[in-house]
């Protein structure tokens, strides 16, 4: 009777199930734990099957490894159980319970040659594919074998890893990875172990193992125990991603590969920065735009979106200046930063919720920045307030950076959102470290969603907004 050895039982080497019976006597087997397993049987069946073995679980059983995993064979200690359905070439295969065993404890699979090149059909069919693989993997194949006297076993004569395609078909996926020779005592038990890499090409995707028997000769092989395991794997996860920018309005659209549900795409989008300009006050200048991201599963989108970019708003030459306009994709709102208005205040910064409010220089919500007693004029997803006489501008995170008010106080800065611009010339600009910088006497606005800085003519304008989308998918 053949020996079943569970080396290693997963998840803090615990079997967790109902029962264990072995013959007619069942054992209470919840919280067993110990490192080896040996029991004498013939088969194993997980469930209703019959078999002189069952392990039963209310529900399942988690990790239960059998014949030491990573290998791969269906039942390595029973070779015949595999090879059996396998097409014949010129020998016989047999499960031999005559012969003594092998250190493996298993079955020993017996071929006998009748003529030349004997082998069988273990390959080139889906039936055959024993794991996926690519080409450059690297493998080991173990066990033991034996042969009824002393015999040399040359190349191509004793196992053929074979890598097979997409269908599990051998011949366009590559060579066969022949194995070097082999010498044989008579009637004595091998053990034999072998790294090998697949030499295959980009159409292997699976591994497949043809045992062979001598050419010449004749003599009958024995093999038992066969493990395959993955040495390393050359197939690494790999990305394709999409990217369309939005530099205007427009229309996304979907890649042709998303389609299987597990599209991630990535959206990234600034509002317009709010136009600077010179109001009856003096020199004062725009916020930024708001910086706004969202995450969407590919297949819950449209084949196509609308999608509208922020326009920077028109600077002023004494009197209000215009605010940034909003940019857009599905439910995503980048809102634009506040312009100059028209007593001269610095505009607030955009943000996630609202552009900044109007003859109050408050940065949008949530929780813009303001001048109100207790308040910060600094934000987190709300924009950064617009400068007044006696309290600066303020910063944000996500949100447009409140404008400079002429030589009181310089633009604010914003880490995703655009910066605030510069009211005077003697004055510094808000900077951004992913969005536009604001703008100054001199310079534009920079691009996406800069404030305008405090200048009448165009060059007080504030920068555009612009929309990213990314649809990536990881593949292995």
């Amino acid at each position: 009777m053949s020996e079943l050895k569970v080396n290693t039982i997963e998840s803090n080497n615990t079997l967790t199930a109902n029962s264990l019976t072995v013959g007619n006597v069942t054992i209470n087997a919840t919280g067993i734990t110990a490192p080896t397993y040996v029991i004498n049987t013939s088969a194993v069946a997980i469930g209703n099957s019959s078999a002189n073995v069952i392990i039963t679980a209310n529900s399942s059983v988690n990790f239960v490894v059998v014949n030491n995993a990573p290998n791969v064979f269906p039942n390595p200690l029973d070779i015949y159980e595999w090879a059996s359905a396998a097409t014949l070439s010129n020998c016989l295969i047999s499960r031999d319970t005559t012969i003594e065993n092998s250190p493996a404890g298993g079955s020993p699979f017996k071929i006998v040659p009748t003529g030349t090149d004997p082998h069988f059909g273990t390959y080139n069919s889906n039936t055959w594919n024993l794991a996926t693989t690519a080409n450059n993997d690297i493998w080991k194949i173990s066990g033991y074998v034996r042969a009824n006297g002393d015999i040399t076993l040359a190349a191509a004569q004793f196992l053929l890893p074979l890598p097979a395609n997409s269908s599990g078909n051998y011949g366009t996926a590559g060579i066969a990875n022949a194995f070097p020779s082999a010498t044989l005592i008579g009637n004595t038990w091998t053990y034999f172990e072998k790294i090998f890499q697949i030499n295959g090409n980009a159409n292997t995707a699976y591994i497949q193992i043809r045992p062979d028997g001598p050419d010449s000769g004749l003599n009958d092989l024995w093999y038992d125990g066969l493990s395959l395991q993955r040495v390393f794997s050359n197939t690494i996860p790999t990305e394709t991603v999409n990217t369309q920018l939005f530099t205007a309005n427009g229309t996304w659209t979907k890649p042709s590969w998303a389609t299987d549900g597990k599209e991630l795409v990535i959206v990234h989008m600034w509002g317009g920065g709010g136009g600077g300009g010179s109001g009856p006050g003096g020199q004062s200048s725009g916020g930024g735009g708001a910086f706004v991201y969202g995450y969407f599963i590919a297949n819950n989108l449209s084949a196509t979106q609308s999608v509208t970019v922020g326009l920077g708003g028109a600077q002023s030459a004494g009197g209000a200046a215009a605010n940034g306009t909003n940019s857009s994709f599905a439910n995503l709102t980048a809102y634009g930063g506040q312009g100059v208005w028209s007593t001269g205040a610095a505009g607030g910064g955009g943000g996630w919720l609202s552009t900044g409010t109007t003859n109050n220089q408050e940065g949008g919500d949530p929780l813009g920045g303001s001048n109100t007693a207790g308040s910060s004029p600094d934000s987190t997803f709300g924009g950064g307030y617009g400068a007044g006489n006696i309290t600066r501008s303020g910063q944000s995170i996500y949100g447009g950076g409140g404008g400079g008010l002429t030589t009181f106080f310089s633009g604010a800065n914003s880490v995703y959102g655009g910066g605030g611009g510069a009211g005077h010339a003697s004055m510094t600009n808000g900077k951004s470290i992913f969005g536009g910088n604001g703008g100054t006497a001199t310079v534009a606005a920079s691009i996406p969603g800069g404030g305008g800085g405090g200048n009448a003519t165009s060059i007080g304008a504030g920068a555009r907004g612009e929309v990213r989308v990314y649809t990536l998918r990881i593949v292995s």
